[in-house]
């Protein structure tokens, strides 16, 4: 997982400029960004099977992404598209995307996970 650095001010600022110009916004973004972390350290110390990783990337993308078992077959890729003034975050375009429905687009949006994993300053 991959969340904005609450620290580089700038960026946040630019992101919340953009997203928290909602008409009816349920949380601000840098509210949003502390939520998250704080619940990544909680999870992070559960004595459960398997692993959690998470980083913090300077700048927004642009873009919200979510990938499950993106090298499986039948692994799934939702892009959210942050888009200008939308009257919700629910209202934002979300593109669900699979192998079979586009290869190319899939494989595409998976590397720029990738990418924005390597670029990440790990937790």
């Amino acid at each position: 997982m991959v969340v904005l650095d609450p620290s580089e001010q700038a960026a946040v600022e630019v992101a919340a400029q953009q997203l928290d110009s909602e008409d009816y916004p349920l949380q601000r973004l840098a509210d949003g960004i502390s939520a998250t972390l704080s619940q990544l350290a909680l999870m992070s110390s559960w004595q459960t099977p398997g692993e959690l990783s998470y980083g913090k990337l300077p700048y927004s993308p642009g873009f919200s992404l979510v990938a499950i078992d993106p090298l499986e077959r039948h692994g799934t890729v939702i892009v959210e598209f942050h888009g200008f003034h939308n009257e919700t975050a629910a209202s934002r375009a979300h593109i669900e995307l699979t192998k079979a429905d586009s290869a190319r687009w899939y494989g595409y949006w998976v590397n720029q996970f990738e990418h924005i994993w390597q670029s990440a300053r790990r937790v």
